[in-house]
């Protein structure tokens, strides 16, 4: 829609449902001066990159979780946090784009503002939010390193989550390099490092979630999830007021 309120001629695919020979002919036909997607990128192995047509990948996760972009010869990448900018130009790949996910201002004016802040509310606080066990996740830790490596993961984890500048992927890589013992261990497990790194985020966005439900006092609190998420913010959907 923001495209079309600008004038720019587009056409919407579904990859999920869409046949990719209907999608491959389509392409041949119109020939579109490039192409964009929401957490979709058209790396090496696509149908689509033979083609070669630019494609702008809008991704909403840390580009640890795209190894692909760092070959990807058509693709611009853009990331909603800047530290996945520069985590992608270490490998080469400057093709990148800060770019935060907004609205045009012009669509919330102040008189609409007023109105929300003077709008009755159902629920004091609310919460909707995906659950992320950190405790399933430090466990497999225990299960596959040492005391060592589980212990400078945790430090990866508290370290970031206590900064409030500190990139938890640049964190980890140059903290790395000083803990031969443990790059050595990480390297004997064949373990992506990819990965790692991601099971580093995900115990950060796990603790932090339960840490915030946790932290919040003197009015109910209403949690939209999965059980498992109620049950982190005091074992029921609504918290009592203390």
């Amino acid at each position: 829609m923001a495209l079309r309120r600008k004038k720019i001629a587009c056409r919407i695919y579904d990859i999920t449902k869409e046949d990719e020979a209907e999608i491959l002919a389509s392409f041949v036909k119109e020939a579109p001066d490039y192409t964009l997607g929401f957490n979709f990128l058209i790396s090496t192995h696509s149908f689509l990159e033979p083609l070669g047509i630019p494609h702008i990948a809008l991704m909403v996760d840390s580009a640890t979780y795209y190894p692909q972009l760092i070959n990807a010869p058509h693709t611009l990448a853009c990331f909603v946090e800047s530290d996945s900018c520069e985590f992608i130009k270490l490998f080469g790949n400057t093709k990148t784009l800060f770019l935060p996910h907004a609205i045009e201002r012009e669509l919330v004016d102040s008189t609409l503002e007023e109105e929300i802040v003077q709008a009755k509310r159902d629920f004091d606080v609310t919460i909707s939010a995906s659950y992320i066990d950190p405790d399933g996740i430090y466990e497999n830790w225990k299960e596959l390193f040492s005391q060592k490596t589980v212990a400078f993961l945790d430090e990866m984890v508290e370290s970031t989550l206590a900064s409030k500048e500190i990139c938890h992927v640049l964190n980890f890589l140059q903290s790395l390099q000083t803990k031969q013992e443990i790059a050595q261990e990480i390297r004997d497990k064949e373990l992506p490092i990819f990965d790692l790194i991601n099971s580093v985020e995900k115990v950060m966005r796990g603790r932090d979630k339960i840490r915030l439900l946790k932290a919040l006092n003197g009015f109910h609190l209403h949690i939209f999830g999965s059980n498992k998420m109620k049950s982190a913010g005091r074992g029921s959907c609504k918290t009592k007021k203390r």
